[in-house]
């Protein structure tokens, strides 16, 4: 078998049936895929949705469990998963259009093969134009990161947005850490390209994203994903030996600190205080390395970091930048 599609399913019964609808209805030999619907505990009728598909599909099979989160949803894919490679969907997106048939074609037992996303949002549908195809091996992949990094200011580490080798996963016994909210995607990817040999990247949308849903994890700032995204973004800062990434990673630990002002209890917010003190090195990295940090940094500096980044947002709206 070539593909599992793990789709961890939580309380998403208005979007799940389209999402569903984008993987069985994929133009591929379903003896070669199968579809793993993860229902996390859900109290809708998301479970009721997956018991049906999994009646009318033979390649689509259900997992009822109880609410472990996202991480733990999808490593419960990952275990039960037959397939060679492995592709993860959330239940509020849709899969792109040939997705399968277009990763046959360009797998020739690569580790990892890298796409693009579509997001759908109020204003319709956004879209990078990445390389066509680049193909290296594993001594060249930071290099790519490199180029991502300076010509698109991302990262492409969304777990929807690669296709995975279930060897490479389950050999060096990598999984999403439980309890990880906020930087999970992120964390998976970088354990997991450190022992990838060959990758590929593709321009092809591997996903259709919704970024409009108001009730998701991401539109919510809680203490847990303030600290997931504190901690592993601190963790790659020092990890790296790239100058250009390290740069990325002290912006997106700043970035995360304008997140503050929204965590509604203080005693979580100075939790979150304290450690961006314990890490000012971080801090002083960015400020050195740009204008626009410094100028946070200097904010921070003089009203501390929830009236600071308090500042900083309202200058952002004012200029019509998305905070």
């Amino acid at each position: 078998m070539k593909f599992s599609v793990i789709i961890p399913i939580y309380n998403v019964e208005n979007y799940l049936v389209e999402c569903i609808e984008s993987v069985v209805g994929q133009e591929f030999d379903t003896k070669r895929f199968e579809v793993l619907l993860i229902d996390d505990g859900s109290t809708d009728n998301s479970g009721d949705i997956c018991d049906k598909y999994s009646l009318r599909f033979h390649h689509t099979k259900v997992i009822h469990k109880e609410n472990g989160g996202l991480s733990d949803a999808r490593n419960a894919g990952i275990m039960a998963s037959k397939g060679e490679y492995i592709i993860f969907l959330d239940g509020d997106d849709t899969l792109g259009v040939d997705t399968l048939n277009v990763c046959d074609k360009l797998l020739l037992n690569h580790d990892i093969i890298i796409g693009n996303q579509s997001r759908i949002t109020k204003n319709g549908i956004e879209k990078k134009d990445f390389p066509v195809s680049v193909f290296d091996n594993k001594k060249g992949f930071e290099k790519i990161l490199e180029t991502f990094v300076v010509e698109y200011e991302i990262i492409p580490w969304a777990a929807y947005q690669s296709v995975y080798k279930a060897e490479v996963l389950k050999k060096n016994e990598i999984l999403f850490k439980k309890g990880l909210i906020g930087a999970e995607d992120c964390d998976f990817f970088f354990r997991y390209i450190k022992h990838i040999e060959s990758y590929l990247i593709t321009n092809h949308s591997f996903v259709n994203y919704l970024m409009v849903r108001p009730d998701s994890i991401m539109n919510k700032v809680k203490l847990d994903s303030v600290m997931g995204r504190l901690e592993t973004f601190s963790d790659l800062f020092f990890q790296s030996k790239s100058r250009i990434i390290q740069e990325f990673f002290s912006f997106k630990f700043c970035n995360t600190i304008l997140d503050f002002p929204k965590i509604p209890l203080e005693d979580d917010r100075l939790t979150c205080i304290n450690y961006v003190k314990r890490n000012q090195s971080i801090l002083d990295y960015s400020k050195r390395k740009s204008k626009k940090y410094c100028f946070a940094n200097i904010l921070w500096s003089s009203f501390g970091f929830i009236k600071g980044s308090n500042i900083i947002n309202n200058l952002l709206k004012k200029s019509g930048v998305k905070v």
